[in-house]
């Protein structure tokens, strides 16, 4: 008599899903990987370099976070200091997690990968803001940090 029988439930495998490539995005020339499932960002020259996406600070229907573009992550400093932040820190503006890894968000949930997807047409971007560029971006149109597919597999 097998164990499944003698609990009174039956044993199933669980659902194998495929390698998938992660979204990749440029934070302020820096290229990271996006994983939901982990809830983290990892910077591809350098996996151990993680970011937590959750945990961002949200103001007026926008997430956000400070990059240090020195340590190439959050910026663990004071933000509220009398002469604004430093000019190698730049505010990243987060689109909705859906956004940003819609594949990685549905494995979450349980849904198809395809859950986020199915109907979406436009690609999402990152937005970095910094002091010295900021006299630029009024003059041209913002540029918008860019994603395109990574090179990562899970």
């Amino acid at each position: 008599m097998g164990m499944e029988s003698y609990m009174g439930y039956k044993a199933e495998a669980a659902v194998q899903r495929p390698e998938r490539l992660l979204p990749e995005f440029n934070i302020a020339g820096v290229f990271f990987h996006a994983d939901i499932e982990r809830l983290e960002f990892r910077e591809v020259a350098n996996p151990s370099n993680r970011m937590p996406i959750i945990g961002a600070k949200e103001e007026m229907g926008f997430s956000h976070f400070f990059f240090d573009t020195h340590t190439k992550n959050h910026y663990a400093g004071d933000t509220k200091m009398p002469n604004g932040i430093p000019d190698h820190v730049q505010l990243v503006l987060l689109p909705p997690l859906k956004e940003i890894d819609p594949v990685g968000l549905a494995r979450q949930h349980g849904f198809r990968d395809d859950y986020y997807t199915k109907d979406r047409t436009q690609s999402s971007v990152l937005t970095a803001f910094s002091r010295e560029n900021k006299e630029q971006k009024q003059q041209q149109q913002q540029q918008p940090i860019s994603r395109k597919p990574g090179r990562q597999r899970l």
